[in-house]
């Protein structure tokens, strides 16, 4: 077709490198377009305030939590003559597990302390138990006695009850322990003796 010349121009490695940089910039550029919309951003993130009554107890500092998010746990509050029982919503017992989507307050529980004396008879001594109302004891301690042997509680000084621990407590009372006189066989004689019988100095000849 004639002497026509076709001249190819040649690409250096500049012109290169910027063709390739303008590519990852577009697609940089693309992929965060995507990311982005299929994302949701909320455009205000909303705090909820916590607030603890005591009901006349030991003060307990309220609480800032987001949107969605779960009051962190206590300690628990005191109160002169009486044991927690725990706070309440609305007059519901408040699971610590729930969401919060508003502000709060949750107000102490309170019941009554009653006294349950633990009379051991010159045994082993016991501070008082302090129980709330309508609360069980459940197991009381097992109390110890140089030369008896422990019996159980009861609720009267001749031993005609055992005590129930079971049972809610609803006042005051006193328990008393019932003991069996420990007794063991001499070696020698078969005597059966008990740490009130005059002690022998036996001797191996």
């Amino acid at each position: 077709y004639g002497n026509t010349t076709i001249k190819f121009k040649r690409t250096t490695n500049k012109e290169i490198s910027k063709i390739s940089y303008k590519k990852i910039i577009t697609l940089t550029i693309f992929a965060i377009t995507i990311l982005m919309s299929s994302c949701k951003i909320p455009s205000k993130v909303q705090l909820y305030k916590i607030t603890f009554d005591t009901d006349g107890g030991s003060e307990v500092p309220f609480q800032k939590i987001y949107e969605g998010t779960k009051v962190s746990p206590v300690r628990n509050p005191v109160k002169a003559d009486y044991g927690f029982d725990g706070w309440y919503l609305n007059g519901e017992k408040f699971d610590f597990d729930t969401k919060i989507y508003e502000d709060i307050t949750l107000k102490a529980q309170w019941k009554w302390l009653y006294s349950v004396t633990l009379d051991t008879d010159k045994g082993q001594v016991f501070a008082d138990l302090k129980i709330k109302d309508g609360y069980p004891t459940d197991k009381l301690p097992t109390p110890k006695k140089a030369g008896r042997i422990f019996k159980g509680w009861y609720t009267d000084k001749n031993f005609e009850t055992l005590y129930d621990e079971t049972l809610p407590v609803t006042e005051d009372f006193t328990v008393y322990a019932k003991w069996e006189t420990q007794t063991f066989a001499n070696p020698y004689t078969n005597e059966i003796l008990n740490l009130n019988t005059k002690i022998y100095k036996f001797i191996n000849l």
